[in-house]
């Protein structure tokens, strides 16, 4: 986004959440069967339009990350799931990935990263806030002027790709920040932006992905700055550009329900078949149970 001096944007940065997903064993053998599983969840939780984008080609396994077996991440749309040997599937929604789906707003609700986290703010494990302010303070000087003396823990990291400054502590902590600049040839379109990034985690994740849902992005990262206490000038009051977001109510029709049934369920029995997971008599015995009968047949046409 073009900036002026002197402005300041803010915005969601890095976005997860997870869904009930019992799986046994070191999780599921390919992504179409995770998909059959977790594509009804996520489209009870955040439209069939999330559904759909889960279920798009590109995805590529992974090894898993604490405490998932395994996983699959999409590069181009920068979201990443993780199961295995858990009762849920983690959603990982990157800096990239929150930038993708800001512009996908061809849906009912306008921008699908905040319908996403408007459905699923109850389930959030982690959400930072980004605050790029268009100024000539280094990370240092930022942090220098003061902050919540509260907060004990700090430290100054320098690398090839710029200078960065950690507020809180990053492990055993639910809140912590990073205040950093861009000094590699690689992000030279980056380099007259002073970035502040505020990390909530644990609770504090679905706490602050309520207010974003409820009350707007800049509402809710002005609540985290109220935590950290910043005092450089350059930090604005971000709930005074705020615009508040109301945030849709998902309600699961028969017609969403055959939307995901068209394009979530059916190409991944078509998976399942066409890589000797399953075979067709197999799909065919289990559509002749009594359960599936009692639950789409009166009892007088039973066979």
């Amino acid at each position: 986004m073009d900036m002026k001096p002197g402005e300041t944007s803010v915005f969601v940065d890095w976005y997860s959440f997870t869904i009930g997903c019992d799986v046994s064993g070191n999780g599921y053998e390919n992504y179409a069967l995770y998909a059959a599983d977790a594509s009804s969840k996520i489209d009870d939780l955040a439209g069939v339009e999330m559904a759909r984008l889960m279920a798009r080609d590109g995805w590529v396994a992974t090894r898993g990350r604490r405490p998932y077996t395994g996983g699959y991440s999409h590069d181009e749309m920068g979201i990443s799931v993780w199961f295995g040997g858990q009762k849920t599937a983690l959603i990982e929604i990157s800096g990239r990935g929150c930038e993708f789906l800001r512009g996908e707003t061809d849906t009912p609700y306008g921008d699908m990263l905040m319908h996403v986290i408007s459905t699923t703010w109850d389930r959030a494990t982690r959400l930072d806030f980004a605050v790029d302010m268009y100024v000539d303070t280094s990370p240092s000087d930022f942090v220098a002027c003061g902050y919540n003396p509260r907060i004990k823990s700090s430290g100054d990291l320098r690398s090839a790709t710029g200078e960065t400054f950690y507020v809180g502590a990053k492990k055993g902590k639910s809140r912590y920040a990073r205040v950093y600049r861009w000094t590699s040839p690689k992000y030279a379109h980056r380099a007259h932006l002073l970035r502040c990034e505020m990390v909530a985690q644990k609770k504090h994740a679905k706490q602050h992905a309520s207010l974003v849902a409820h009350q707007g992005v800049a509402f809710a990262a002005q609540s985290m700055c109220n935590y950290f206490k910043w005092e450089c000038k350059d930090m604005p009051k971000l709930e005074d550009h705020n615009e508040v977001f109301s945030p849709p109510v998902r309600e699961t029709s028969d017609a969403g329900r055959m939307s995901w049934l068209k394009f979530q369920v059916a190409p991944a029995m078509r998976e399942l078949i066409s890589r000797g997971v399953l075979t067709v008599d197999e799909l065919l015995t289990w559509l002749e149970v009594d359960v599936v009968q009692q639950q789409m047949f009166d009892e007088d046409d039973w066979e």
